[in-house]
């Protein structure tokens, strides 16, 4: 009788009787992106019409219905409307007894109606309690924006830390993102009304393929909430800004720069490919050192205890400026810096930058940072060098 978790039900249409309501398969599809079994799905007005509303954390999802708005605003558990088969013809019903403080869902199969068993609900105004602001104002962006978002977005979803789970929007127009050790920025060719700390929360909706479908979209801000409208429903993010890193006073540190390091197309590329072999991979923070020395010589070196299994990779194409200097990293790092196609490094008092086109990327080195001479931190001479320049062997070429 039940569902898989991840089935849909079937509603056609839209009815109040009393307190009852249906709603379109359309709309079970698009609000199954966010509902969660233990959230709760509130049953509201919105601009003056029916709509269903979810809230989790410091986000809000409500899609607008068709049919009569509530008299009385409730709210179930969204577990029981994963109990509607995908077999369900016709109408869903959601019937609700305010006297008695118990609900039912109904729905017509082939063999007749069926419900669920009868739950409690409560009575609640999502519109009262913890409604989103709405913006007066939504601008329309194309949807290479959320490409965008989603891409400063999803590297911070591996973060354990809600406060750190977001997307800073800038007025210039910059999408910034940071996991606590490092800093990312893309200018898009926009400028937004936000605030100075306006953030969108980190989610999955913004993978999601279903948003691509349309050309564009709309978004706005208002009292720190970000409102999008993607026609079928709309996303509020209203993140604490108070708990969020003050990332201006990070990336106006390039100002500190001691050493431009300039990768050349063709090392960027051999190092990545050989950043791995290094030895250190698997320790702690995955340490890698790079080493811009007086001779103009360039080189990354791995770690490890034994002498005889030192390994460094020189960057015989590259190129420097300004003081010799040594900087220890954690290589995941520098790989995302080459996997982004940044070829300009600069290194100085305070965090390491890479930058491209139009991205820029920051993170936090290890314990040995500065310009030589730091004759006692610098790394030994490797006993095995890899050259950017050395022919490839016939096995690499295949």
């Amino acid at each position: 009788m039940f569902p898989a978790k991840n089935r849909l039900w079937q509603p056609s249409e839209i009815r109040f009787v009393v307190l009852i309501i249906c709603y379109t398969n359309e709309t079970g599809k698009w609000f199954k992106l966010f509902a969660e079994d233990s959230m709760t799905v509130h049953f509201v007005t919105f601009r003056g019409k029916p709509a269903l509303a979810a809230h989790y954390y410091d986000w809000s999802l409500v899609m607008p219905i068709k049919g009569r708005k509530p008299s009385t605003a409730f709210k179930i558990g969204y577990r029981f409307l994963r109990e509607i088969p995908n077999t369900a013809e016709g109408k869903v019903i959601v019937k609700i007894l305010p006297k008695k403080g118990i609900g039912q869902i109904r729905w017509i199969e082939s063999c007749g109606w069926r419900a669920t068993h009868p739950f409690v609900f409560s009575l609640a105004d999502h519109n009262a309690k913890g409604a989103p602001s709405e913006s007066d104002h939504l601008n329309e962006y194309p949807v290479s924006l959320l490409d965008e978002i989603w891409r400063c977005a999803k590297p911070c979803l591996k973060t354990y830390s809600p406060s750190l789970s977001c997307v800073h929007v800038t007025p210039g127009g910059e999408l910034r993102a940071s996991d606590g050790k490092y800093a990312f920025g893309i200018q898009t060719p926009f400028t937004f009304d936000a605030g100075e700390k306006s953030l969108i929360r980190s989610c999955e909706l913004f993978g999601k393929k279903y948003l691509r479908r349309e050309k564009s979209f709309r978004m706005g801000f208002a009292e720190n909430t970000v409102h999008f409208d993607f026609g079928l429903f709309h996303f509020f993010s209203k993140p604490n800004v108070e708990r969020y890193p003050d990332l201006n006073k990070v990336f106006s540190s390039d100002d500190t720069t001691q050493t431009r390091l300039t990768l050349d197309p063709k090392d960027a590329a051999f190092l990545k490919k050989h950043l791995d072999e290094l030895p250190g991979r698997k320790d702690r923070d995955s340490p890698v050192t790079l080493l811009c020395e007086y001779d103009g010589t360039i080189s990354a070196h791995g770690e490890t205890p034994r002498s005889d299994e030192t390994k460094a990779v020189l960057l015989v194409r590259s190129k420097y400026e300004g003081d010799a200097y040594v900087l220890r990293m954690n290589r995941n790092h520098l790989r995302q810096a080459l996997s982004l196609g940044c070829l300009d490094f600069r290194f100085g008092t305070s965090y390491p930058f890479a930058s491209t086109e139009n991205i820029r990327i920051c993170w936090m080195p290890l314990d040995t940072c500065g310009a030589l001479p730091l004759e006692s931190e610098c790394p030994r001479n490797p006993v095995v060098l890899l050259r950017s320049d050395q022919p490839s062997t016939k096995k690499e070429q295949k």
